[in-house]
C-alpha cells in the first residue's frame, strides 16, 4: 500500500514538473521566437535629406564619419576625401523603412545575437549638424543558415532579423568588425573620353616615348562638288610614335596604353598632409601626360611602391599634377602604361 502511495506521489510530482517545464518552454518561445514582422526604423532616408552618418564599432561610435558638403558627400574620417555617392545612397536605401522578424526581447540572450560592448556595429544618421540623431540602429552577427543580420535599436532589448545585408552595405561581408573608411571612398582617380585623347607621352627616367593619334579624314566622293570638308571620324585612327623617332605603332598596343590613361581607378588613398617626398612624388621618375582634343593637358605622377601590410593592399603612390589627393594604384596600371619603344612596334618590326 505504501509503495502504491509513493508511486502515486512520484507520478504527481513528475507530471507537475512536466507541466512547469512545458509552461516555461512556451513562455520562452513566446518571448524569443514570436514570428511577426515589425518596423525597426521608420521613414525614407535619402542623401539629399541627411547631413551626417556615423558608423561605430563597440565603444567607438564614430569609426567612419560621412558628411554632406555643398559639393557632395565626403568621408570626414578619411581626410575629407570625396565619398562614393552610390555607396552612401545604397546604405540609406537599405536602412529606409527597415523591418525585421522578431527574435527576442530578453536582455540575457543579447550576446547570443552578437550584441556586446565590443562587437556591435552602430549606424546613426543626422539630418542636421546637431547632436540629436534622426535614426540609430545596432547590428549584431549574421544568423547561421540564413540571410540578413540581427538588428535592434539602442537602449532596447528587442532583437529582430532583417533579410537585408546591413553589414554588407558598410563593407563588412564576413560579419561584425571595425568598418573602414576605404569602403566609402570614391576611388576614380581619373576618367576621360578615350576618343578625346590626341597624344600620350610616357617618361620613365631618361626614356621618353610619345604616341599620337592619327585620325583618318574621309575622302570626298568623286561627284561631290560642294567643297564641304567631311568631318573626320575619330573612331577610325592609327597610332604613330613621334618620339624618340617617328614610326607607326601597333594599334592594339597603343590602345592598351590609351585604356590605361583614360580610366585610372585607385585601390586606396594616402594622407595628403604628409611630405610628398615620403611618397616618392616630390621628384617622380615616372610620369605620363595626355593631350586632349581641345589642347588641354593632364599629367600623372607615379611615386614609390607601398608594400602590403595586413589588409592594406600593395600599390604605387600616384597623383594627378595640380591636385592634392595622393592615390594608391595597382602595379598593373604601370605595366600597361609604361611600354618600351620596341613593345609598341608591330611584331615584325619589334
Amino acid at each position: 500500500m505504501l509503495k502504491n502511495r509513493t508511486l502515486i506521489v512520484l507520478v504527481v510530482v513528475l507530471v507537475a514538473l512536466g507541466v512547469i517545464s512545458l509552461l516555461q518552454s512556451i513562455s520562452h518561445d513566446r518571448s524569443t521566437s514570436r514570428s511577426h514582422t515589425s518596423s525597426v526604423l521608420t521613414g525614407s532616408f535619402t542623401t539629399d535629406d541627411m547631413q551626417k552618418i556615423t558608423i561605430g564599432y563597440g565603444a567607438d561610435a564614430a569609426v567612419v564619419v560621412l558628411d554632406r558638403r555643398p559639393d557632395g558627400w565626403v568621408v570626414r574620417s578619411g581626410y575629407d576625401h570625396r565619398a562614393n555617392p552610390d555607396r552612401v545612397e545604397n546604405l540609406l536605401t537599405n536602412l529606409s523603412d527597415l523591418q525585421g522578424e522578431f527574435r527576442s526581447d530578453a536582455p540575457d540572450v543579447l550576446v547570443d545575437y552578437g550584441f556586446t560592448d565590443t562587437t556591435t556595429v552602430t549606424i546613426t544618421g543626422y539630418t542636421t549638424d546637431g547632436d540629436e540623431p534622426t535614426f540609430a540602429v545596432e547590428i549584431g552577427k549574421r544568423p547561421e543558415r540564413s540571410q540578413g543580420n540581427f538588428i535592434k535599436t539602442p537602449n532596447s532589448s528587442a532583437v529582430y532579423l532583417t533579410t537585408k545585408s546591413i553589414l554588407g552595405a558598410v563593407g563588412l561581408y564576413g560579419g561584425p568588425k571595425a568598418p573602414e573608411n576605404k569602403f566609402f571612398y570614391d576611388l576614380d582617380a581619373h576618367r576621360c573620353d578615350r576618343l578625346e585623347v590626341d597624344a600620350i607621352t610616357m617618361q620613365d627616367g631618361d626614356s621618353i616615348i610619345t604616341l599620337e593619334r592619327e585620325v583618318q579624314t574621309p575622302e570626298p566622293a568623286a561627284d561631290d562638288t560642294t567643297g564641304i570638308v567631311t568631318e573626320a571620324d575619330r573612331n577610325v585612327y592609327e597610332w604613330k610614335i613621334t618620339e624618340p623617332e617617328t614610326r607607326m605603332a601597333l594599334k592594339t598596343r597603343g590602345d592598351g596604353v590609351l585604356g590605361a590613361v583614360s580610366t585610372i581607378r585607385a585601390v586606396d588613398i594616402a594622407d595628403p598632409a604628409v611630405d610628398l617626398a615620403t611618397y616618392g612624388l616630390a621628384e617622380p621618375q615616372k610620369r605620363a601626360t595626355i593631350r586632349l582634343q581641345d589642347g588641354t593637358e593632364r599629367t600623372f605622377l607615379f611615386g614609390a611602391k607601398r608594400e602590403a601590410e595586413g589588409d592594406r593592399q600593395a600599390g604605387y603612390y600616384f597623383q594627378v599634377a595640380g591636385e592634392p589627393t595622393v592615390w594608391i594604384v595597382n602595379e598593373y596600371l604601370l605595366n600597361n602604361l609604361f611600354k618600351s619603344y620596341e613593345d609598341l612596334l608591330p611584331e615584325e618590326e619589334g
